[in-house]
């Protein structure tokens, strides 16, 4: 009769093998219970940086805003002051200076548009030296803020001006030289040759050439 099997030995190898699995299951569970724990952390800082993002955006849209708003009271103190202007030599009709914004390509543009008596049109739509008049009040808007080369000079460059207005253009900037409040204290200088863009003039010179060099005579 052949002997039993001697299992000792196996179960004690199973054992071994059983015991090695239960370990690996143990470290197992421990390296998912670790993994869970950091997929929780993982979620916790993506819901946090979810919210700064909001906040971030949430600025932008604001700073955005403010930026807006800031820009469009410029504008609108630029217009108010160019109308002064245009109202105060263009007596006898309701002329209107706007600028419009739009975006394109993600860039702000500027149109100047101008409004006479219920007509709109480019600056160079109208006569009597529309466009003119804007670009002095353009210009002394420019020198006010950038502080620099603070001096109106004109050479010729109000011939486009109407007779009929020239008067009032010489008491405007007549009123520009003033000092705060009353004007903006821009000193004027003007190359011209008709008299009445200059009787307003603090100060005339009569310039002429005798052949030999030119002559600066000061008028009364």
């Amino acid at each position: 009769m052949k002997p039993l099997i001697d299992f000792s030995q196996h179960k004690s190898k199973l054992k071994e093998v059983l015991s090695a699995a239960e370990r690996a299951n143990i470290l197992a569970q421990h390296e998912v219970s670790q993994l869970r724990g950091k997929i929780k952390d993982l979620e916790a800082d993506q819901a946090l940086l979810r919210g700064k993002v909001e906040l971030f955006r949430t600025a932008i849209d604001i700073l955005q805003q403010l930026v807006d708003a800031v820009l469009t009271q410029n504008i609108k103190k630029v217009e108010n002051l160019v109308n002064i202007g245009l109202s105060s030599i263009f007596k006898d009709q309701v002329i209107q200076f706007r600028v419009d914004q739009s975006i394109k390509r993600n860039q702000v543009l500027y149109n100047i548009v101008i409004t006479q008596d219920g007509v709109e049109g480019g600056i160079n739509s109208f006569g009597g030296g529309v466009f003119a008049v804007v670009a002095i009040v353009l210009k002394a808007l420019v020198l006010t803020l950038s502080k620099k080369y603070p001096i109106l000079v004109f050479d010729e460059s109000l011939s486009f001006v109407s007779s009929d207005y020239r008067e009032s253009v010489s008491k405007f900037l007549h009123d520009l030289t003033k000092p705060l409040p009353d004007g903006l204290g821009i000193p004027v200088l003007m190359i011209t040759h008709d008299p009445e863009l200059t009787c307003n003039a603090d100060t005339v010179y009569q310039i002429s050439s005798n052949g030999k060099g030119v002559n600066f005579k000061r008028e009364a």
